[in-house]
């Protein structure tokens, strides 16, 4: 086992380090670390709210095209009714 031996230079040094590395840390570096994170949040809110938007926005526009649609799938149906009748109606005459 070896020990190992400081002399009072490298003492002083070492508390200098100590010391500066204290003074980096400490109640400001959280303040500024929930500030950092209140902005984040704060950012991160607002795109939320813009994304729940444009959520709304394209899920009114597919409920919209989803009636069209609907809509038109009842006039086809409806269209090939009347074409069957139609023709039925030449044929039953005996114009066909």
């Amino acid at each position: 086992m070896s020990i190992m031996v400081m002399t009072k230079k490298d003492v002083e040094e070492y508390h200098k380090m100590v010391s500066k590395l204290e003074n980096d840390k400490g109640p400001n570096d959280l303040e500024r670390r929930i500030e950092d994170l209140t902005k984040i949040n704060k950012s991160h809110q607002k795109l939320n709210g813009d994304l729940r938007a444009e959520v709304l926005f394209y899920k009114k526009k597919a409920e919209h095209y989803q009636t069209m649609s609907d809509q038109l799938k009842k006039e086809n149906q409806e269209f090939r009714q009347k074409s069957v009748e139609f023709f039925n109606e030449f044929r039953n005459k005996g114009d066909m």
